[in-house]
């Protein structure tokens, strides 16, 4: 869930210096309990671990941005998932003071 693009970049907005490893605690992410969208998102990040592990292992020239390229659709599919999760319900009490997914 940290690395939902929305959610790192509010915390990263808020945070001051000193307390910046603190801020994702003022939200209300949920516990890993095996809902569908967690397993989803557990599966989604194996697939990205493959994709990058087989391009690694298969070209000698390294380059981020085709990672990125490579894995792009997967990561937006974790992305969307992870706001969804963000918005329920049961995760409603998103840190008071500042707005998110706004």
């Amino acid at each position: 869930m940290l690395n939902v693009r929305k959610l790192f970049q509010t915390v990263k907005i808020i945070a001051d210096t000193r307390h910046h490893h603190k801020r994702p605690l003022y939200f209300n992410i949920p516990r890993f309990n095996s809902t569908p969208e967690q397993l989803r998102i557990a599966q989604l990040s194996r697939e990205c671990e493959r994709t990058v592990q087989n391009y690694l292992e298969n070209n000698d020239k390294i380059s981020i941005e085709k990672i990125y390229r490579i894995i792009e659709e997967l990561l937006n599919q974790i992305e969307d998932i992870g706001v969804k999760i963000l918005k329920s319900k049961e995760s409603q009490e998103i840190i008071k003071e500042y707005e998110l997914l706004g």
